[in-house]
């Protein structure tokens, strides 16, 4: 087991930071490898786990962190929820009637399809690009940065100190033997010949630049090639069916046991409660349960997975909704819609992986037929907002 549980009642918070780091690299396997729980692993099931017994301090540091990691992280990452060992576990149930409704059926028959994805980049264009942004960096040359402080007091694992100045002296770096078109490849997934031909392409100014500060260069490089891969990546990606369809009963399961947040929807939801990850999602979790114009809703599963070019990703909800034609009583159509929930509606003013993720599931739904994919909704006037964009319908009266 790599179990792990801690008690320090320390207020620094560089000392917190230390002491969940070192928690998190306790977990390890027979061969001096880290362990990681793979990510279909149920809640509280998980081998990979620290408990943390928090004062107020700790516990108030501990979400504050979670957020940051959330903001702060790369691409790839993902965040466990914390769970409260305190909490009792609620258990939600599939409601069986919904299960085997045909509305269920008929929204799974549009959303379950697999697909795969596919990036085709042409080299010459990358090349191209390539050489036009790292023609545009400005590096500085060595500049040591010296600043004084003196320590008047430690009290409580926390300095109290003066600043006294600070000044700046040219210097001569000396860097230790790297392998440049290696360390650039690696980080961008670029081929070394592709690589090679972009540096040879630079202007005089940025190889003197380059010779210059080698670290600081690479990292305005890695960041501007990536940057031309991820719109590249959007523009010629391409999604298709595989043939086969995920499994009802595998990301279905009859109930869950969870500590984190629930919210009921006996009325209209697939299960009786669901577990929600911000206030957005309770809050239409609430109005899509309240709401006569919905026929079913869920919360898509951690293990509904849409393909993409960096790494997985799982829209929030997936709604059957249906309308009546005033003018016939018996003309009733029904919509399917998958929706993502974000703070905001601007998908410009997401991160960039959230932003491109979202981009990559246009495409997947677009290659299943599927035009009623919402994203990013913060309410159910954007809800609106998009359906009439996409479908020329609108469902919740506002």
């Amino acid at each position: 087991m790599g179990f792990s549980y801690g008690y320090n009642e320390s207020i620094s918070q560089i000392k917190k930071r230390q002491e969940v780091g070192r928690g998190l690299r306790l977990c390890i396997q027979q061969d001096g490898r880290r362990y990681r729980d793979p990510k279909e692993t149920p809640e509280g099931k998980e081998i990979n786990r620290l408990t943390i017994v928090p004062n107020e301090s700790y516990h108030a540091f501990v979400l504050s962190y979670q957020t940051e990691l959330r903001e702060e992280l790369g691409e790839h990452a993902e965040v466990h929820e914390i769970q409260d060992e305190n909490r009792m576990p609620s258990k939600i149930k599939r409601i069986e009637s919904r299960a085997k409704s045909s509305d269920f059926a008929r929204l799974w028959n549009r959303i379950g399809s697999e697909t795969r994805c596919k990036v085709y980049f042409r080299e010459d264009s990358l090349v191209e690009q390539g050489i036009k942004a790292l023609s545009e960096i400005v590096i500085a040359e060595n500049e040591l940065s010296i600043s004084l402080h003196s320590w008047s007091k430690i009290k409580n694992d926390i300095i109290e100190d003066t600043h006294e100045g600070s000044t700046h002296v040219d210097t001569k770096g000396q860097h230790a033997s790297l392998d440049l078109v290696e360390e650039l490849s690696r980080s961008t997934l670029l081929a070394r010949a592709t690589v090679i031909e972009i540096l040879t392409g630079l202007p005089e100014e940025q190889l003197f630049m380059l010779a210059q500060n080698p670290m600081k260069f690479i990292a305005e490089a890695m960041k501007s090639l990536r940057g031309i891969i991820t719109k590249e990546m959007v523009r010629l990606v391409s999604y298709e069916r595989t043939g086969k369809t995920l499994s009802m009963t595998d990301l279905f399961s009859d109930e869950e046991e969870t500590r984190r947040d629930i919210t009921p929807t006996l009325r209209r939801g697939l299960y009786d409660h669901i577990i929600h990850d911000s206030p957005i999602e309770k809050d239409m979790a609430i109005t899509f349960d309240g709401h006569s114009t919905v026929r079913l809703f869920l919360k898509l599963p951690k293990s509904y997975k849409i393909p993409t070019p960096i790494g997985g990703y799982t829209p929030d909800f997936a709604l059957v909704m249906e309308k009546h034609d005033l003018n016939d009583s018996e003309s009733k159509t029904k919509y399917y819609f998958v929706i993502e929930t974000k703070g905001t509606d601007d998908l410009t003013k997401l991160r960039d992986d959230e932003r491109l993720k979202i981009q990559f599931a246009i495409k997947h739904f677009e290659a299943l037929g599927m035009e009623g994919y919402l994203a990013p909704v913060n309410s159910t006037q954007t809800f609106d907002d998009k359906a009439r964009k996409a479908i020329s319908k609108t469902f919740f009266d506002h």
